[in-house]
């Protein structure tokens, strides 16, 4: 067996556990399991790495010269607009893929939901060795670093994003259901108003642009000196993207984020201390999207996740002399983290993000997007040896489809 076959069988295996645990229900999603899933995650990106590596050095379908069949067109195409990211997403939620991944899928032969090899195209290194040799710039040019965007965290609030290729987007939802009744012998039943909920969006724009000269390449003595700045490009539009999905106000040409969507957060003038948050965290359950603390996972603010660290208390059972609020909510919860994307502190409170998680296989929130248009123009500045870069993504207002599944809190830091 070779080294590439190998890599595939882990991958393979991996990604079956994967599905595995994603079908589980929060209350079987174990502290161990969770350590488990991660470790997972972690092998399954090392062995991708690889895996692309070995990819890389196979031609692409076509560069022998002969035409390609009508079979093979398709598929291409198929695979130019499929993303691995809605793959995983539907991996995550314990889905089979849809639209376009779906088409690509069969068109494939993979139709239990894996993602097709074809998939893993060659990675593009941003950090690579200086040059050396006598053709060398003559200084000591050290690997070009990336900048460091904080993780997304959209998906974590399961803010959907379906693609939409014209038009507007809508989404309904029986917001007022039927009644049913008992009803005495030979009662008449009677029939009930329901009523539907449409919420609609039209795509807005997030561009971010890159122009570089060729003196500005020859100097910095890097190979792919505009691979580097391509890539931070890339990552500047996605972060822009998820800071919009967050914190968007809806005053053009903003989009409105899941904070504009869910209304000003409910008061809470009590200092956060452990009883605080573990009394915050219980009153969350309602019975409906959430039966238990497990289903509730919540997005803090930096301060805020500082000022839960700091408040400890003595837990016997766990062996350990004191236990922070940040663990008792991370391990008791369906998980609690922070990111630098929400607000900051305002009047000493900060807001915070709630998600009932309880019930699946429903879109809670959404953002549909129209795709993305990178457009590279060399001849505007040809005259100056100037490239533009410039990337334009076309997405919706963040809808919430389930007001229940939200709630915009906030926390008395100091």
């Amino acid at each position: 067996m070779s080294e590439r076959n190998r890599i595939e069988l882990r991958l393979s295996k991996a990604r079956s556990r994967l599905r595995e645990i994603a079908a589980l229900d929060t209350d079987g999603l174990t502290p161990e399991i969770r350590e488990e899933s991660d470790q997972l995650v972690a092998a399954v990106e090392a062995d991708e790495i690889k895996l692309r590596a070995s990819l890389a050095a196979e031609p692409e379908p076509g560069e022998s010269g002969e035409p390609l069949d009508a079979e093979t067109r398709e598929r291409l195409e198929l695979r130019g607009r499929a993303r691995v990211g809605r793959y995983m997403l539907a991996a995550v939620r314990g889905r089979l893929p849809a639209g376009v991944e779906a088409e690509y899928s069969a068109a494939c032969g993979f139709e239990d939901g894996g993602i097709p090899l074809e998939m893993w195209e060659p990675e593009q290194r941003a950090v690579t060795n200086a040059p050396t040799g006598t053709n060398a710039v003559g200084v000591n040019v050290a690997p070009i670093q990336p900048h460091i965007f904080a993780p997304s965290i959209a998906a974590d609030l399961m803010i959907d994003m379906p693609m939409v290729e014209s038009g507007t987007f809508s989404q309904a939802r029986i917001s007022t259901p039927l009644t049913a009744s008992a009803l005495a012998k030979g009662g008449d039943a009677e029939a009930t108003a329901a009523a539907f909920t449409v919420a609609s969006g039209t795509p807005k724009r997030v561009s971010c642009r890159l122009e570089f000269l060729v003196e500005d390449v020859a100097s910095a003595g890097v190979a792919n000196f505009e691979a580097a700045l391509r890539e931070n490009l890339s990552m500047a539009l996605s972060a822009e993207l998820d800071n919009q999905l967050i914190n968007g106000s809806g005053v053009a040409p903003n989009l409105s984020g899941i904070l504009k969507a869910l209304g000003d957060a409910t008061t809470d003038d009590t200092l956060l201390t452990y009883s605080h948050g573990i009394k915050k965290l219980a009153g969350l359950v309602d019975g409906l999207f959430a039966m238990n603390l497990s289903q509730i996972y919540q997005l803090v603010g930096v301060e805020t996740y500082r000022a839960m660290a700091t408040a400890t208390a003595v837990v016997t059972s766990t062996g350990r002399d004191t236990f922070p609020l940040s663990a008792y909510l991370n391990e008791a919860g369906a998980g609690m983290r922070t990111n630098s994307r929400m607000p900051a502190v305002a009047s000493t409170k900060q807001s915070a993000i709630a998600v009932r998680k309880g019930v699946s296989g429903i879109r809670t929130a959404v953002s549909a997007h129209w795709g993305k248009v990178e457009i590279t123009d060399v001849y505007s500045g040809s005259a100056r040896g100037q490239t533009a870069v410039t990337c334009h993504v076309l997405l919706s207002d963040v809808l919430v489809i389930q007001p229940g599944a939200y709630e915009h809190i906030q926390y008395k830091v100091s």
